[in-house]
């Protein structure tokens, strides 16, 4: 009889973790003062840098050196080997650092790109292939500098905090922002993508003249009356007269001009007197040239409509390229760039 009462405490002790909630199960019996409903605050994930880093292995070095030379024949490049880069879950066995591509015309890429060497064969690829043709036939000129917006950066797809690892992070990627045209203009991905082609207006009309005829009767204002050419002044002159050691001063008739003296003929001497070198300045100076003077090109404006389908067409046909292409309509993260990957994928990812 006396072990009841230690029955029902033991029975009540074992209802309370139901009761209470998994709270007090992790916690105990301050998990009662916890409010069961708020949710548990989670630590905030490591960056990929920040994981292990494994080097990479010598012969991994020498591999990836010798491909990336056997994908550069016959590509120009002004580029940097730089050394293999390990952070944590990132990096590249082989990086370059490429400031220019091609020779006719040669594309500068500001700031340069920490790129592997199959995102610089693509590039080049894309520049010959797709956008020079594609900037001439638009506006006369092709492209000659490529605005870099990123290249190789440790994070993860986006800058989030977690998720996939972005091919930035690998040194496989390159975003462009910006391309400058061989004129000196420049087209922005930010704001030439939005754009859509201007409907053409029509002409202004001619002003009919008999009415511009009447306007300009009653409007227009009196013309001034021509004014009499002016004489010319007359030159008061004089004469000075020395008598003795006094001088006078001969007044002569102000209105009248003195005739100027004649000056005398030059003589052979004078004139043989030039030196040699002058005269074959002179007629060197004065001969004209028989090339004629080169012609400048005329630089015309881009308007919006031909900045807009310029870059839906390079962005489209360089879907055929890469690995991975994304542009203003993927995403927020990329509406102001193109991205550009080689990841490899069965049919490509173009969006």
């Amino acid at each position: 009889m006396k072990t009841a009462p230690l029955l029902r405490l033991f029975l009540l002790v074992a209802t309370v973790p139901a009761l209470c909630g998994p709270a007090w199960a992790e916690n105990g019996f301050s998990g009662i003062l916890q409010n069961p409903f708020k949710p548990k605050s989670e630590k905030k994930p490591a960056p990929p840098s920040a994981y292990r880093t494994v080097p990479w292995s010598a012969t991994q070095i020498a591999d990836a050196k010798a491909k990336c030379e056997e994908l550069l024949a016959g590509v120009t490049l002004e580029y940097e080997e730089q050394p293999p880069i390990k952070e944590g879950v990132c990096g590249a066995p082989a990086p370059i650092l490429v400031k220019s591509i091609g020779s006719d015309p040669k594309v500068s890429i500001v700031p340069a790109a920490k790129i592997n060497c199959a995102v610089a064969v693509a590039l080049d690829k894309w520049l010959k292939e797709v956008v020079h043709p594609e900037a001439v036939a638009t506006f006369g000129a092709p492209v000659v500098k490529l605005r870099n917006a990123a290249s190789y950066a440790c994070r993860n797809r986006n800058n989030a905090e977690r998720g996939v690892l972005s091919e930035h992070a690998l040194a496989n990627a390159l975003d462009i922002s910006e391309f400058t045209l061989e004129s000196g203009h420049m087209i922005s991905v930010l704001t030439a993508w939005p754009r859509v082609a201007a409907p053409d207006l029509p002409p202004i009309p001619e002003p009919n003249p008999i009415r511009v005829d009447a306007t300009a009767a009653i409007t227009a204002p009196p013309l001034p009356l021509p004014l009499p050419p002016l004489k010319p002044r007359p030159t008061r002159v004089s004469h000075l007269t020395v008598i003795g050691n006094v001088t006078e001063a001969a007044k002569i008739n102000p209105f009248i001009v003195p005739t100027p003296m004649p000056m005398p003929p030059p003589t052979p001497t004078s004139i043989s007197a030039t030196p040699p070198l002058f005269e074959e300045a002179v007629s060197t100076v004065s001969a004209p040239s028989s090339e004629p003077a080169p012609k400048a090109k005329p630089v015309v404006k881009p308007r919006p409509d031909q900045k807009s389908a310029f870059v839906r067409s390079i962005y489209a046909k360089a879907c055929r390229t890469f690995g991975t292409t994304l542009g203003p309509s993927a995403d927020a993260a990329h509406r102001n760039h193109f991205h550009f990957d080689m990841k490899y994928r069965r049919g490509g990812y173009c969006r």
